[in-house]
């Protein structure tokens, strides 16, 4: 069947303002020529961030309000025409240390800090991935039965406490990361077992426990204040 791109487009102008209707026009303009040069990524965060923008036309977040479905209809009967969808295609590239699509999630965080943190827990994550993968290849676990002497000295190493290993800021922007206002702005829900998936990928974004250990740096950093 056909796909009627330019019906489409009128059907979504009814009704709008002349700067709305002006807005699909432009948008359908940068569609079609995206569609014309064999364009195949039709997701919301490549032609809101990539393809739109080169254009002058629309941005992400504009696109992405709640209130402008409008324009994600627009974006969907083109990615129809074009034999795909609105989901971003999966790329065979990948690194060491974070994965492609850990980049693009971490791109919708518009705050440096939020992004420094999360980056910094998704290599961490990744590492001990890693070394957990080795410690599984021809490993020999010994277990000491013998019984503990009652006078052994305790170790006097001092403990850091939550609050002098993270200040105010990195605590607020803790807080911030498993808000109901985060999650929303991100696109993203928190799961079953403090699992973190976003909406659009449909793919997680954080391990199970992530907001669970989250909780527990905040609730130790509370009890210390």
């Amino acid at each position: 069947m056909e796909i009627n791109t330019q019906a489409t487009l009128e059907r979504l102008k009814k009704d709008k303002s002349h700067k709305v209707q002006q807005t699909l026009d432009k948008l359908n303009l940068i569609l079609q020529k995206y569609a014309a040069e064999g364009g195949k990524d039709f997701s919301i965060s490549t032609i809101g961030k990539i393809v739109s923008p080169l254009e002058n036309g629309p941005g992400y977040e504009t696109i992405r309000a709640t209130r402008n479905k409008h324009y994600r209809d627009l974006i969907e009967v083109w990615a129809a025409k074009a034999g795909t969808n609105t989901k971003k295609p999966k790329s065979a590239l990948s690194t060491a240390k974070i994965n492609i699509d850990d980049y693009d999630l971490l791109e919708k965080l518009e705050d440096p800090a939020l992004r420094g943190i999360f980056g910094s827990i998704i290599t961490e994550r990744n590492k001990l991935k890693n070394e957990n993968n080795l410690l599984k290849k021809d490993i020999e676990v010994v277990i000491d039965r013998r019984p503990v002497a009652k006078n052994t000295s305790v170790d006097n190493t001092i403990v850091k406490t939550i609050s002098s290993t993270i200040n105010e800021l990195e605590y607020e922007a803790l807080k911030y990361s498993i808000s109901n206002d985060c999650m929303e702005e991100q696109g993203w829900e928190i799961v079953e077992h403090g699992r973190v998936i976003d909406e659009e990928y449909n793919k997680d974004v954080f391990p199970r426990g992530f907001v669970n250990a989250i909780q527990k740096i905040l609730n130790s950093y509370d009890n210390e204040k």
